[in-house]
């Protein structure tokens, strides 16, 4: 992306959406692991004592992903 493209981007964003200086929108969401292995449990426990991924979506000023 070229710092014109990045310009016209947050420009589209704020016209449609009203928000000045954002690119887009994301949102993320944890999915239990179920089938981890045990040598990357550790890295991927939170605070509910289970393994999870996160899976995160980002959309532009049309809200397309």
């Amino acid at each position: 992306m070229t710092k014109s493209d990045a310009k016209n981007v947050t420009m589209l964003h704020e016209t449609q959406h009203g928000v000045k200086g954002m690119a887009g929108c994301l949102d993320c969401m944890h999915i239990q692991w179920e089938n981890c292995p045990y040598s990357l449990r550790g890295q991927h426990v939170g605070k509910d004592g289970i393994p999870t991924l996160v899976l995160e979506a980002s959309c532009d000023y049309n809200l397309f992903f």
